[in-house]
């Protein structure tokens, strides 16, 4: 039984759903064109795009299709083509998630989905409501299970809000009831770190057991960009974010990239950052030394210090030589054997991973590492319209990777089916 776990619904349109949007929608050029100029510092030629011509087609795929290797930038930059064209009015959810879901390979699958954050109360739950109905009613038609992930802004203070109304709005409504199963956070996490959800981490798990019936999983997307900070600092929020309480991480390169990817490249990480992994340092000092990670704690409490003095937003330089190179290796070691302990599963997403994260070949890809360290890993196929891909293919392209294989393949497929939201919560 195929189960998909990690898969975004506006993420999974076709090119014949964007033309359906821009018949429909008018066009929000702004949006589309500030992202295209933020990621590759030139204009997009957006003319005649949706003329439905051979040629029209041919360039909506070449500006929509994510293929190559790059970055959350420009990644963000297709996605933001379809929150260009896009409403997401009651009508429009209902017709995507018949779209999305009759294309489905998964006999299970979890859709997330982010809604705007200026949503008010009311239009947050009118369209809540009526992607539930669209996921039953595909659901119904396909013979398919389809799910909802409701995907919160990752500012806490909105997140909570929101939180609170989506728990509401399932009280009252058993269509949610049954069809939401799971709370994720997704977008960019730069700016975000997971401890400043450590609250609302709490409220939800307090409300699972209160509610066992209505128990929702956290997912948490963590270590896949990382622009502010350095490799150790990105896997020490993957560690941060399994504690908090999260039953599933998506993408986690930071965790296990080897680390190798990055010998003679200089990171740039702010000084805030630094002074939190130091702090971290020093607390899991004993635990980090039995792991070859050694603490010099009069050195670190020293910069400790003077960081303190400074600017929290001022950049740092981290070079990364064969010194650090290591160093960082016993880090992530010792970090996924954290994360294991916590018994959070990693949700691994290989062509997403390999070309937002700009890794490019597979021997880069944090896959090997995760299986090898038997940390819980699954396969997702994250934005399957966007990367061109879906899970078959992606279970099929791992399975010739090193370090992977067929069988560990055949393991990861079963252990989708165990690691489900509501299997995860109690749920079922």
């Amino acid at each position: 039984m195929l189960v998909e776990l990690h898969t975004h619904l506006y993420g999974g349109l076709a090119l014949e759903d964007l033309e359906w949007l821009a018949a429909r929608n008018e066009p929000r050029w702004p949006i589309f064109i500030e992202s295209y100029r933020r990621a590759y510092n030139s204009e997009p030629n957006i003319s005649g795009l949706f003329e439905g011509t051979a040629e029209s087609r041919q360039r909506l795929a070449a500006t929509y299709y994510f293929l190559r290797p790059g970055n959350f930038a420009a990644f963000q930059c297709a996605f933001d083509l379809v929150i260009a064209l896009s409403r997401t009015d009651p009508e429009e959810l209902l017709e995507i998630t018949r779209r999305v879901v009759g294309r489905q390979e998964s006999a299970y699958a979890e859709y997330r989905m982010l809604l705007s954050p200026r949503e008010t109360h009311e239009s947050f739950r009118e369209k809540l409501i009526a992607l539930c109905q669209g996921l039953e009613l595909a659901s119904k038609i396909t013979g398919r299970d389809a799910r909802l992930a409701m995907s919160l802004p990752r500012d806490p203070a909105t997140g909570r809000e929101l939180y609170r109304v989506l728990r509401e709005c399932q009280a009252a409504k058993r269509i949610v009831q049954d069809r939401l199963v799971a709370i994720d956070f997704c977008a960019i996490e730069e700016g975000y770190r997971p401890r400043d959800k450590a609250s609302l981490f709490d409220e939800i798990i307090s409300d699972n057991r209160k509610r066992p019936e209505q128990a929702l999983a956290i997912l948490y997307h963590v270590g896949e960009s990382f622009e502010d900070k350095s490799l150790e600092s990105a896997a020490r929020w993957v560690v941060e974010a399994a504690r908090l309480g999260a039953h599933r991480l998506g993408h986690c390169v930071a965790l296990g990239v080897p680390p190798e990817f990055y010998l003679g490249t200089t990171r740039r990480e702010l000084a805030c950052e630094r002074l939190d992994q130091i702090d971290f340092e020093l607390r899991e000092a004993a635990q980090l030394a039995r792991a070859g990670y050694d603490i010099d704690r009069a050195a670190l409490e020293k910069e400790a210090q003077e960081l303190s003095a400074t600017d929290p937003g001022r950049s740092i330089d981290v070079h990364y030589d064969s010194a650090r190179i290591g160093r960082a290796r016993a880090f992530q070691d010792w970090a996924m054997q954290a994360v294991r302990e916590t018994g959070a599963i990693i949700e691994s997403c290989p062509s997403s991973n390999l070309r937002i994260a700009g890794l490019g070949s597979p021997d880069w890809h944090p896959l090997a590492r995760f299986l090898e360290a038997e940390l819980p890993t699954v396969i997702g196929a994250d934005d399957p319209g966007i990367l061109a891909t879906g899970l078959e293919a992606e279970l099929e392209m791992v399975a010739g990777w090193r370090g992977v294989g067929r069988e560990q393949v055949a393991r990861m497929k079963a252990r989708a089916l165990e690691c489900t939201s509501p299997a995860l919560t109690g749920r079922q």
